[in-house]
């Protein structure tokens, strides 16, 4: 699940080189002086609420990419022909 849809996101070169890698509390807290996904990503609607998960793992991914695919749905609504 790692280079699908539901585990990707638009964070900067210097947050994802901080937190590739980390176990989820790292990612979500930051390292060291470093903030982390709360700090940085909270506004970015298609991620603040699994920002407030206690885990991401294969089942968080694929329930995120399945909300990413209604959002864009929904958002470009195509009517048939």
């Amino acid at each position: 699940k790692l280079l699908t849809l539901g585990n990707l996101t638009i964070i900067t070169q210097s947050l994802n080189a901080n937190i590739n890698d980390a176990d989820w509390h790292t990612k979500l807290t930051g390292r060291g002086s470093h903030k982390g996904l709360k700090a940085y990503s909270a506004g970015i609607e298609t991620l603040a609420e699994y920002l407030e998960l206690p885990a991401w793992n294969e089942a968080t991914i694929e329930q995120r990419a399945n909300d990413l695919y209604e959002m864009a749905k929904n958002a470009w609504h195509v009517s048939k022909a």
